[in-house]
Formats: C-alpha cells, sequence, structure tokens
C-alpha cells in the first residue's frame, strides 16, 4: 500500500495539537480528510501525536514523536546523520538505516505542515527545531519522495547557516504552498526562489463547526444579540507590549489599548462583548481533563480590568470561562456580530462564518509576522487590519467594521465559497504533482518486445501507458494482449500516407504521434518504431521520446544492426542502448546500454532475440527510474546508478586448486 506521511513543525507532545491550539487543530482535521478523498488508497502515518479516537476517526497512524523531534540534546546529531545517510544512500555509498530513513524508504509522499514557524519562528517552541526541520526534509528529498511544504507563512530567516539550508531545501520541494500572497514578496526580500512556490488558502478555511451545539453561552449571546448586538473580542501575548508571549504575570498597564477598544465598544457602539480563549490546555495526570490555556489568564485579567473599572458591566460583557473544543468555538463565533481578533485562525473561523471582522496584528516588539495582514488579504478584508500599538487605528478599523458589517457579510458571503474551493485545490494539486507519469509506445512490426514486457507487467504499471501507436496493423495475438490489459491502441498506416517522399511521411507519422501525446497528456513516449521521427515532435517532447537500439551506439547506427556487427568481422560485443531521440539517427543522449558477447548470438543459431530480449529489461528499469524521478533529463544521468563497475569479457572461473 502506498503512504503519504504528514510531518513538520506542527509535531507537538501528546495533545497539544488537539486540545491546546485551536487554530493549528482548525488546519489538522481537513488536512487528513482532504488527503483521504484525494488519495482514498493510502495510509496516511504522522508524527503528529493525536489520541486514539482521533486516529480511528481520521483513519491515521501515529508514529513516535521522537523521529522527527525530541526536545532533547540529540536532535539535531539525529538529523544530521539522517541527511547524511540520505545522500550516502543516494550517491551509491555504504550507508546506516535510521528510524527516519526507515520510515521515508516506506513512504511515497512526505507533507511538512508549518504554519508560520518555518523561520525564526521554530525556535519559540525549541532548540534547533527549524534546523531540524531542513535536515530532515533534505533527507527526504535526497531519497526522491515528493515533499510538499504545506500550509506555510515561511520566515524570517536571521540565521545565515540555516537559512542558506533552507533555501536548498525549499528550492527542492515538490511544491510550497503559502497560505497568503504576501508571503511571495517577503521571500524574494530574504532571497528565496519563488518557482515553485503556489498560493492556496489556508485549509483552515474548511473546518466545520459543530450546528448542534447548544449551551449556556449560545444562549447568553443569542440573548444580547437580540437586545444590542453583540462583538466577540480574543487576544493572546502575542498582541501585548512586552515579551515573551507568555510573559505571566502582566501588568495592568499592558492591556490599556484593549481597555479603551472596550469602552468604545459599549459606550460609543452600545454592544455587548464576549470574551473567548482560541487556546486550550488540559491535564494527563490522574485522569485527562482538558482546562483553560494560557490566552485564558490574559483575557480573564482583561475581563477584570474592566469590571474593576465599570462594575456595571457584568451584564454587557460574557467572560466564557471553560475549555471549548475547536467545533464548539467556531459555533460561538459564528454567532456573533463582530469580531476583533488578535488570533488568526479566529479570524478564519470568523469569516468563514461570514462575520464581519477586525484583525489585530501581532506586535513585531514581541515576534515578526505578516500573517494576520495576509489572511485579512485572502478575503478582500485588509482595510480592517490593524496594529496593537496604534489606538487610534484599532478604533477607526473597529468603527469602520461596524458601519459597514451587512455589507461586509455580503461579501464574505460571496467570498468565502470561492476561498473554500481555492483550499480544496490545493489538495487537487498534490495528487496531480505526485501521479505517476504517462507513457506511451510507439511501434512497428510483430512487436516481439512490447509483447513480452506486457506479459511481465504488473498492473500499477500498464495503468501508466495511455496508448500504444502503430504504423502497421497489429498482431492478432498482441492485439489481445493489448485488449486485455485494458490499454488503448490507435493504428496510422504508413504504407496509406500518401506523400512521396519518405521524409515526408515520417513528418506526417510524426505530427500524429504528437497529436495524440499532446491529447493524452503523455510524459514518455518509448519508440520502438521503425522510423525517424521528426519536426516539431522533436521540440515539445525533447528528451521525452526514448528509443531502443540493438547496438551499443555509437557503434552500429541504424537499421539492422546487429548484422552490420556480424558483416563487421570484428565486433567482439554487441548490445542495445536506450536513448534519447533526437534529429538524428540514433545520436540522442544515451541513457543506458547492454552487452553481451558476439559469440552468445552466434552460438544462439544467430537468434536475434537472446540479444532483443534484454530491451525488457532495460525498458522495466527506466520505468523504475523515470517513476522514482531519477533521471535527470538534462543530462540523461540516472541519480543513485553506478557508473563505475566494469565486467570483463570473456569472463574466466578460476579452477579451484585439488583438496580445496
Amino acid at each position: 500500500m502506498k503512504k503519504i506521511l504528514v510531518t513538520g513543525l506542527f509535531t507537538l507532545h501528546w495533545g497539544r495539537l488537539q486540545y491546546g491550539n485551536v487554530g493549528n487543530y482548525y488546519i489538522i482535521e481537513p488536512l487528513f480528510r482532504c488527503l483521504h478523498k484525494r488519495f482514498p488508497n493510502y495510509e496516511i502515518l504522522t508524527t503528529f501525536q493525536m489520541d486514539d479516537e482521533f486516529t480511528k476517526k481520521e483513519i491515521v497512524t501515529v508514529l513516535p514523536m521522537d523521529l522527527y523531534y525530541a526536545w532533547n540534546e540529540n536532535d539535531l546529531k539525529n538529523a544530521m546523520e539522517d541527511a547524511e545517510n540520505a545522500e550516502k544512500k543516494q550517491t551509491g555509498k555504504t550507508y546506516k538505516e535510521t528510524h527516519w530513513i526507515s520510515v521515508l524508504n516506506d513512504v511515497d509522499i512526505v507533507i511538512d505542515v508549518a504554519g508560520d514557524m518555518w523561520g525564526d519562528n521554530a525556535e519559540h517552541v525549541g532548540k534547533d527545531r527549524f534546523f531540524v526541520d531542513c535536515l530532515k526534509m533534505k533527507a527526504a528529498q535526497l531519497l526522491h519522495k515528493k515533499t510538499f511544504l504545506f500550509a506555510v507563512t515561511p520566515g524570517p530567516f536571521t540565521d545565515e547557516r540555516t537559512k542558506k539550508l533552507a533555501q536548498d531545501v525549499f528550492e527542492n520541494f515538490t511544491g510550497v504552498f503559502i497560505r497568503e500572497r504576501i508571503s511571495f514578496h517577503n521571500l524574494t526580500q530574504w532571497g528565496f526562489s519563488a518557482d515553485n512556490v503556489k498560493f492556496y488558502p489556508c485549509p483552515s478555511f474548511l473546518f466545520e463547526r459543530d450546528l448542534k451545539y447548544t449551551s449556556k453561552w449560545m444562549d447568553a449571546i443569542y440573548e444580547r444579540k437580540t437586545e444590542s448586538g453583540i462583538a466577540g473580542i480574543t487576544f493572546g501575548g502575542f498582541n501585548l507590549p512586552y515579551g515573551p508571549y507568555d510573559m505571566w504575570p502582566r501588568e495592568k498597564e499592558q492591556y490599556h489599548n484593549f481597555v479603551c477598544l472596550a469602552e468604545y465598544l459599549i459606550e460609543n457602539l452600545g454592544v455587548s462583548l464576549c470574551l473567548f480563549s482560541h487556546t486550550n490546555g488540559f491535564e494527563r495526570q490522574p485522569e485527562f481533563v482538558r482546562i483553560n490555556g494560557r490566552d485564558f489568564q490574559i483575557l480573564n485579567q482583561f475581563y477584570e480590568i474592566l469590571i474593576e473599572k465599570h462594575p456595571s458591566w457584568e451584564s454587557k460583557i460574557i467572560l466564557i470561562n471553560e475549555p471549548l473544543l475547536p467545533k464548539q468555538i467556531k459555533s460561538v463565533i459564528s454567532q456573533l456580530d463582530m469580531v476583533v481578533t488578535g488570533r488568526v485562525h479566529a479570524s478564519v473561523a470568523a469569516i468563514s462564518s461570514c462575520v464581519p471582522t477586525v484583525f489585530v496584528e501581532y506586535d513585531q516588539n514581541v515576534i515578526y509576522s505578516d500573517k494576520m495582514l495576509g489572511f485579512a488579504s485572502v478575503s478582500g478584508m485588509q482595510e480592517y487590519v490593524c496594529e496593537p500599538g496604534n489606538l487610534e487605528m484599532m478604533i477607526e478599523r473597529v468603527a469602520k467594521c461596524y458601519k459597514n458589517k451587512e455589507q461586509i457579510k455580503k461579501h464574505l458571503e460571496m467570498e468565502i465559497p470561492k476561498i473554500q474551493q481555492k483550499a480544496e485545490d490545493a489538495f487537487d494539486d498534490i495528487k496531480e504533482q505526485c501521479a505517476l507519469p504517462k507513457y506511451a509506445f510507439y511501434i512497428s512490426g510483430n512487436s516481439g518486445r512490447l509483447k513480452l514486457f506486457l506479459e511481465q507487467a504488473s498492473e500499477s504499471v500498464t495503468s501508466q501507458i495511455q496508448f500504444i501507436f502503430s504504423e502497421y496493423k497489429i498482431p492478432h495475438e498482441l492485439k489481445q494482449l493489448i485488449t486485455s490489459k485494458s490499454i488503448k491502441m490507435i493504428t496510422y498506416l504508413y504504407d496509406d500516407i500518401e506523400s512521396p517522399e519518405k521524409k515526408d511521411k515520417n513528418r506526417e507519422l510524426s505530427d500524429i504521434l504528437m497529436k495524440h501525446l499532446i491529447a493524452f497528456e503523455v510524459d514518455y513516449c518509448f519508440s520502438f518504431g521503425a522510423h525517424l521521427l521528426s519536426g516539431e515532435i522533436l521540440l515539445n517532447y525533447k528528451n521525452r521520446l526514448i528509443n531502443f537500439h540493438p547496438s551499443i551506439l555509437p557503434m552500429f547506427p541504424g537499421i539492422k544492426s546487429i548484422d552490420q556487427a556480424v558483416k563487421a568481422g570484428n565486433a567482439f560485443l554487441i548490445g542495445n542502448t536506450a536513448h534519447f531521440i533526437d534529429a538524428g539517427m540514433d545520436t540522442g543522449q544515451i541513457l543506458m546500454q547492454s552487452v553481451i558477447p558476439i559469440q552468445a548470438f552466434t552460438d544462439s543459431n544467430q537468434n536475434y532475440d537472446c540479444v532483443l530480449d534484454i530491451q525488457v529489461e532495460m525498458l522495466n528499469q527506466l520505468i523504475m527510474v523515470i517513476n522514482n524521478n531519477m533521471l535527470d533529463n538534462r543530462t540523461g544521468k540516472i541519480e543513485n546508478a553506478n557508473y563505475q563497475n566494469y565486467t570483463i569479457f570473456p569472463q574466466i572461473e578460476k579452477n579451484k586448486p585439488e583438496g580445496d
């Protein structure tokens, strides 16, 4: 069974993704569900430490966390060992199969889920964490795995040692999917190539709320909603003027701007407030219990400051003082008239529920991040972004949002379905980029080699063959075999082409073949045909047309090459060559050759099959090489191949001395 490994900087201790950061869970649940939808026959493995209920429901297999990162002094050493041994394996040297390499050997696709931690921000979570991630992905890339940097807001990058490795790894990802367009500009500023970068909205836009959720909080919101309207407020340590983000305790003065904003909402706009935390916590011992997270203590202190200053406001402010599940929190948010949030995924929960939203950026003195502006821009809401240190801006944005709330709702009702579809498209893109190459065959005559190949080919390989193009009538037995493999046959009889000149006939045949290659979106065409291909096909399919020629090129090009070798009288070895087709006759870049002493041919009573049948083994090897992305189309070199060994013909067995 094929496998997908979901890993990366979201790897945290047990329960942290599921019962801690609510926003990260908004990403993870749709991620696994969308992967299953596009890859129904794949097993999904993950280093994310989810509980048994989640793994059963979402059908994922959890691997040990320390495969990726364990928060100990050996993390960097182990990651460097992984990358070093992956390089040794890639270059054909003796290597140690580390636990990480063992997992990589068993998977087909690796998805690195990073969020805003792919860069310096990872250091807030663990020592050398970003460097470790780069080394882990480097190992996967060296082993030719399809690797995707997913749902990422990259940067910043201030450590030059890490940045150099990061740039190399970044360029070699199969795809990089950023969550907001502002990252294109930032990546260029930081010296990263954006050639493999695409924008797709965060999968958190696909997270669904609990439509059946009811509670005292929902009742209280509904009551105030009908009386005066109600605005939600949530923020955390990243939005306050002093760091670190987890500082505790905090001075009352740090809340000044948020207190003034709350006063404006209640006194000037006449709305009630709902304070809710977008992070949770939990205790595992002696029994598992969910508890309020780090943001709650900040919001609780904020609430106490407001009530101390305005005792009569107890009826105007709801403080949700219990940890709600992500689906429940989104249900709460969806019922609010407006939201002011310093938590980016609380903004996603709000706007994806078509709730007018004001986006409070992180305080740049605490941590660098452009993601709040980036996420707001995704939905065309960038005019409602404010800086937490600028009270005038905060009030202006809130006033504007409240005034335009009906227009904003209509705008979001139009835009959110488009954003959600675009978020879904990311998974279609992964599927498309991970699809195995599509092949076609151009044949002539009896095509004995194709017949032999199809008789032993696996169902997986034959499913990659889009069609077989023949310039002659296909023999009945071969036709039956092709039909049994559910492969399409296309016949374009060479002898029926009316052009008098052979070169014109070749050109017409080439044009017809090219037309079908393009129509079927074929990646490579293998040629066992008798005529020279010419014209536009050589440009459109440069280094993607592979011919099999029965000689050791450049010796004996052209037709009847085995006969040429015999006639020459001095040929000791004969064989086969697989090469790219160019405008010459058997002059394209050589990819692979096989050799056999000419004596074997003469001893077989000049049975051509003893030479030609070796082409089938070469074809099998080339398909394996191309399927695993090991062929460099520019040079014709095969990665991981040994170009150093030699063989002496004739091979002589030494007689063993008597008595041994």
